[in-house]
């Protein structure tokens, strides 16, 4: 019986490791030689990328927070893990910046943000408003780490216009972009909803002249049913556009 799965020179656990995996835990718990105190605490277990938490869920909330009893434990995750975590039962809500496909029974997803991308440096030498594709190519680029959607297109467009796409670094955060951006000799491509946070840092916004980059997309994973116990669970879900019964 295999269970892992190699994608991409990474090994993970596919459907039967995951299993497996938590019928051990299951079995552990049982036996006693697991803390899970802490655990059962009545929260509700949202993941996603630090934007995703802090620039997308957050402010949906509002007015909810002072409604909801129940502890929001907040868990910053990459989409993937977020999705795995989901599935084994250790998460009530995932944020993932790709649609969860496919998706497996008793699960719903829905689009929660679209926004685009802009254009970050550290110069104030050039004060135009934009960024043409063949200049942006040529740059010394920090991009966010993985196979996302605006990498593939920039490499697309390298690749069409013959231009060799200089990666400087890949970041596992957008605020660690902001931050090599902030030192200097790096140009970055953020969602807009990092807008207010690269402005306080002094740094300059530019939009990208070219043809229509994909967009960044915020994707809500959750469960049909509402788990027992977890009433606020729906009040969240209804704060974010989710009628669930």
């Amino acid at each position: 019986m295999t269970l892992v799965d190699r994608r991409n020179r990474k090994i993970q656990l596919n459907q039967k490791g995951e299993a497996l995996v938590q019928r051990y835990e299951q079995l552990l718990e049982e036996l006693g030689l697991t803390d899970t105190k802490e655990e059962r605490k009545p929260s509700i277990r949202i993941g996603g990328g630090e934007v995703a938490l802090v620039e997308g869920l957050i402010p949906l909330l509002g007015n909810y927070f002072d409604r909801i009893k129940m502890t929001l434990q907040f868990r910053n995750l990459r989409s993937s893990d977020a999705i795995r975590l989901f599935r084994r039962g250790e998460l009530d809500l995932v944020l993932s910046t790709e649609a969860p496909q496919p998706l497996r029974e008793g699960e719903r997803y829905r689009l929660l943000l679209e926004e685009g991308y802009v254009i970050v440096t550290n110069s104030k030498a050039d004060q135009s408003k934009g960024f043409f594709l063949k200049t942006l190519l040529r740059e010394k680029l920090v991009l966010l780490e993985g196979k996302t959607p605006i990498q593939t297109f920039l490499e697309n467009e390298a690749h069409r216009l013959s231009i060799k796409l200089k990666l400087g670094a890949l970041c596992s955060t957008y605020g660690q972009i902001l931050n090599l951006v902030e030192k200097g000799g790096f140009v970055g491509v953020i969602p807009s909803v990092c807008r207010a946070v690269a402005r306080e840092k002094g740094l300059q916004l530019r939009r990208l002249i070219s043809n229509k980059p994909p967009p960044y997309q915020l994707w809500l994973l959750y469960r049909v049913a509402d788990p027992a116990g977890k009433g606020d669970l729906a009040m969240v879900l209804k704060a974010l556009g989710e009628e669930v019964s």
